[in-house]
């Protein structure tokens, strides 16, 4: 690697800690140090509790770490900024008073991303036709299914083009044939732009399917418990895959403090 390589993402010896009432402090994150590479998908996957969320908040700007510091392309990530956005699983992250258009236009123009209306509006248009919305555009949230909510929500964050994107389980609460449509659109459009993505799950299917690393965190508190790379992520053969991450599942399942040892996935 040479020595000018900046990674998109620099996650470097985060700690969080949160007061609770009459007992002692809650440690949520201690020691967390990663980095993400330039158009890399990680994903993230732990028990409940062990911080996954915290983290993103962090990484994004919107929580302050009590130690450690995140750098976007080098610089330091301290509040929230369009380099480096955040998708929630919530279906109601659109204005529900404007149109999908006007949803997307509305940060555009706010922030002064773009000043110009009618380029703004090309923007916009373009957004919604990478994200199959192509006849929507008019329509208001209440109009759309939860899918093509969280299509309008990843539109209107892919305008702005941020370097980095954040997903906390968006696709959590589709049904499966929706949220595997939505995974594969997602990298799809994200490797079209040149996006990295670091995105919070609690299914390990979904970790395979979307990851080209996989982050385990234990809890209590939370840390990085393994990195690997996953083996299967171009992987043709559904059968495989699946049994990838049947195997993770059941490894996960005897204990986050467990040698994991080396997992492979057979040849095609």
């Amino acid at each position: 690697m040479s020595s000018d390589y900046i990674p998109a993402i620099s996650v470097q010896d985060i700690g969080k800690t949160f007061p609770r009432n009459n007992e002692e402090s809650l440690i949520v994150l201690s020691s967390v140090s990663f980095d993400v590479a330039q158009g890399e998908f990680v994903g993230l996957i732990g028990p409940s509790g062990c911080g996954k969320t915290t983290l993103l908040r962090i990484i994004c700007g919107f929580e302050k770490p009590d130690g450690g510091i995140v750098l976007i392309d080098g610089l330091p990530q301290d509040k929230p900024h369009r380099n480096a956005l955040m998708l929630f699983q919530d279906f109601n992250q659109l204005f529900p008073w404007k149109t999908v258009l006007q949803n997307i236009n509305h940060p555009l123009m706010a922030t002064g991303f773009i000043k110009n209306k009618n380029k703004a509006k090309a923007n916009a248009l373009k957004r919604i036709e990478d994200v199959g919305l192509t006849g929507f555009e008019n329509s208001y949230p209440h109009e759309l299914s939860g899918g093509m909510k969280q299509r309008a929500a990843f539109a209107r964050a892919l305008a702005l083009k941020p370097r980095v994107l954040s997903l906390d389980e968006p696709f959590a609460s589709l049904d499966s044939i929706t949220r595997r449509t939505l995974q594969e659109l997602t990298r799809r459009v994200c490797e079209k732009y040149g996006v990295t993505v670091f995105f919070v799950t609690h299914s390990v299917e979904e970790a395979v399917i979307m990851a080209d690393r996989i982050i385990v965190m234990k809890a209590n508190p939370g840390q990085i418990e393994r990195v690997f790379k996953n083996p299967c992520r171009e992987s043709k053969d559904e059968a495989k895959r699946a049994d990838f991450a049947r195997e993770i599942q059941a490894r996960l399942l005897e204990g986050v403090h467990e040698n994991y040892g080396e997992i492979t996935c057979a040849a095609e």
